[in-house]
């Protein structure tokens, strides 16, 4: 690569991070997330709401080390 495409790379993820850094999340207690997907927390709270609005769920457990 040219050294003006580091530049341009650079640049890029910068902006990237101030958006990602300025974004608010619409859901108190969550973590800001990119997209329009709603992510609950809590298994129980994810079943009431998908029963209660008829839409599917998506279920992801994650292990995090530590």
């Amino acid at each position: 690569m040219r050294w003006q495409d580091y530049i341009i790379v650079a640049v890029s993820l910068v902006a990237l991070a101030k958006v990602l850094q300025s974004a608010d999340s619409p859901h108190s207690g969550n973590s800001v997330e990119v997209g329009n997907v709603r992510w609950e927390r809590g298994y129980d709270r994810a079943v009431a709401v998908a029963k209660k609005s008829g839409e599917p769920m998506f279920a992801l457990f994650q292990e995090v080390p530590g």
